[in-house]
């Protein structure tokens, strides 16, 4: 009877953490920003936002125009050296330029001069 109790409670802290999750990326970023925007700068741009800097800049963007994800177009594909099986899923936009372009005017914005 004490496994049982224990493997309830072990099910209900797994829940738990998934409502967590879920909750996090309604507050957030969404997969598509978290992953095509930070993808997107990355392998077009060798940029690498912070998760703090994506939101930022993702929030600029809504604030810039609410429908930016109809910039362009996505796209999916596997990132990996020829002779290798191994490699990373991207999730790009096709058009990249207004993304590059809107984060340069958000860098600028928002990088206090030292």
């Amino acid at each position: 009877m004490e496994r049982k109790a224990k493997d309830d409670k072990y099910e209900m802290n797994l829940r738990y953490q998934l409502s967590l999750s879920y909750l996090e990326h309604l507050e957030g970023l969404s997969l598509i920003d978290s992953l095509r925007i930070r993808d997107t700068l990355m392998y077009n741009y060798n940029i690498t936002p912070s998760d703090d800097e994506l939101l930022g800049f993702v929030n600029y963007l809504i604030l810039q125009d609410p429908y930016y994800p109809g910039w362009s177009e996505g796209e999916i594909f596997r990132n990996h050296q020829p002779d290798s099986k191994n490699g990373k899923w991207l999730f790009l936009y096709k058009n990249t330029e207004p993304f590059h372009q809107a984060y340069m005017e958000y860098k600028a914005k928002n990088t206090k001069p030292k």
